[in-house]
């Protein structure tokens, strides 16, 4: 009787334990699945960020370009 309760015994205490460690993996996974949230997101903003800071770059380049070209009629208008 005494090998009978003292395998129960062990066998609840490594129930126990087995359930700790799920748990403790569980929760691993989430912040794991929860940082490679983040990373995408930052990631996306990043790009997002990317993208603008390229339009403004391009658009400013397309206003010197149309300025650039202005100057010669600009000139040629004083001789006229």
């Amino acid at each position: 009787m005494d090998k009978i309760t003292s395998a129960l015994s062990d066998l609840g205490s490594l129930s126990a334990r087995l359930t700790f460690k799920e748990e403790a993996v569980t929760t691993a996974q989430v912040n794991v699945e929860s940082a490679h949230s983040r990373i995408m997101n930052a990631n996306m903003a990043e790009e997002q960020m990317n993208v603008s800071k390229y339009m403004i770059l391009q658009q400013t380049a397309l206003a010197m370009l149309a300025q650039a070209n202005q100057a010669p009629q600009n000139l040629l208008s004083l001789f006229r």
